[in-house]
């Protein structure tokens, strides 16, 4: 996964907090059923979207990358319908045989930091230092993968913008993400705070529809700082708000928002 890959990530039957739990509590079977269902109505989402879904690298099935955020037990199911990247919002904590499949399917790894599970992450109490937690729990996922076959060249990793954190720490790993550049040289840098209610906290308590300006000034926050990959809802206002912030880079000393060629 190189640092000018950039991809919009599709929730693949999407699954969190409670609803992360009530899944995983499912029998095999009926989890396979709703499985299929979800790559069903994946393909169909990408098909109506294909031609007027356009990102950084061009429309969706061209340059582009498609990801999905998931567990192990639909991991083959998304790789089969042609995922290339998957999004593990445990950093392999959870599951760390999906490291394996990654090496079967020859794809990329995002490792996301999270706290706890699913479940516990949002009731945890605050740990005093998170960029101190977090370099240590990459490095360590990071180890976990390489253990298992994954190159680093397959890597990238994410903070984990509101997984098991504070709103003040969202903000601090934002404005600290050239110190995460520094500690993880060489790997791409994934964020992800689109709608997320950290936003809302500063806005107001705004709720998640009304978020996008929120959402936008935090991107392009992460990018200035350097993120290299922008995980978002909203797409097309995204994309236009990172072109402007790549031109001013680009005259910013010769400098450029990584990622965005």
């Amino acid at each position: 996964m190189s640092t000018n890959d950039t991809f919009l990530a599709v929730f693949l039957g999407s699954k969190t907090s409670a609803k992360m739990a009530a899944w995983i509590a499912l029998p095999e079977a009926e989890r396979r059923a709703r499985e299929q269902q979800g790559i069903a109505a994946w393909k169909a989402w990408v098909e109506k979207h294909q031609a007027s879904l356009v990102a950084m690298g061009g429309p969706l099935g061209k340059t582009k990358k498609v990801a999905v955020i998931t567990t192990g037990e639909n991991l083959r199911a998304a790789e089969a319908a042609g995922a290339e990247i998957v999004n593990d919002i445990s950093a392999l904590r959870f599951d760390p045989a999906i490291a394996d499949e990654v090496v079967k399917a020859t794809a990329g790894l995002v490792l996301m930091h999270s706290r706890g599970t699913p479940k516990t992450m949002q009731t945890l109490p605050p740990v005093e230092d998170i960029m101190g937690e977090v370099i240590r729990s990459l490095r360590e996922s990071i180890a976990i993968a390489h253990q298992h076959g994954v190159t680093s060249e397959s890597i990238a990793i994410d903070p984990g913008i509101g997984f098991g954190k504070t709103a003040e720490q969202n903000v601090e790993l934002i404005a600290k993400l050239d110190q995460l550049m520094a500690e993880f040289a060489g790997f791409p840098i994934m964020i992800g705070t689109s709608r997320k209610s950290f936003i809302g906290k500063l806005l107001d308590n705004s709720p998640a529809h009304l978020r996008l300006h929120g959402t936008i000034a935090s991107m392009a926050a992460s990018v200035l700082k350097g993120a290299h990959i922008v995980r978002v809802h909203d797409v097309k206002a995204t994309v236009e708000a990172m072109r402007v912030v790549d031109a001013v880079c680009r005259l910013a000393g010769g400098l450029h928002a990584p990622g965005l060629d």
